[in-house]
């Protein structure tokens, strides 16, 4: 389904109450995350400022977030580190309000990351998915990522110990 309303903005400072918002709706709503809910520290908005403005100048992060009707329901993160020998790589971090899954906004995101981080010069990004979310891992491979290795045991979800997937996509 094609929302005529989406809009993808990059966050900034008027944005980012919207984005704590709607970190802590997502952490609640689906167990493919890997907070639940309320367990986010969060502390006030102005930490959170402070905190998102220092991972966005110095570790060359992005955060885009989904719009629907001018509510916020997803977001995209991209972050990494600044040493040397890994300052190519980005995590890739996903998620829309269970209101919004399967209408395509978690692949607009996934996209509008992907090409975030070719024009930045980006080499590999990569992410975690629990071994259970089938629907995400689907999204994930059809944008061309793929499993580099499998972590056992490495998540607890609905009182049952569960499987992280690594996977990994070199930007050409």
């Amino acid at each position: 389904m094609e929302y005529i309303n989406l809009k993808i903005k990059k966050i900034n400072e008027s944005l980012i109450e919207g984005y704590i918002k709607i970190r802590a709706k997502t952490d609640g709503e689906s167990s493919g995350m890997t907070w639940t809910k309320g367990e986010r520290p969060v502390g006030n908005i102005e930490e959170q400022k402070k905190a998102l403005t220092g991972i966005l100048n110095n570790q060359g992060g992005i955060i885009f977030l989904a719009y629907v009707d001018d509510q916020a329901v997803g977001y995209m993160s991209l972050s990494g580190e600044t040493a040397e020998r890994v300052r190519h790589v980005r995590t890739i971090t996903v998620a829309v309000s269970k209101k919004y899954w399967r209408k395509g906004i978690g692949l607009k995101l996934m996209k509008k990351g992907i090409t975030w981080a070719k024009a930045n010069n980006i080499h590999k990004i990569h992410l975690w998915v629990w071994q259970n979310n089938t629907g995400a891992k689907l999204l994930y491979e059809r944008l061309g990522f793929e499993i580099e290795g499998i972590q056992k045991d490495a998540g607890f979800i609905n009182n049952k110990y569960v499987d992280r997937t690594m996977m990994g996509k070199i930007l050409k």
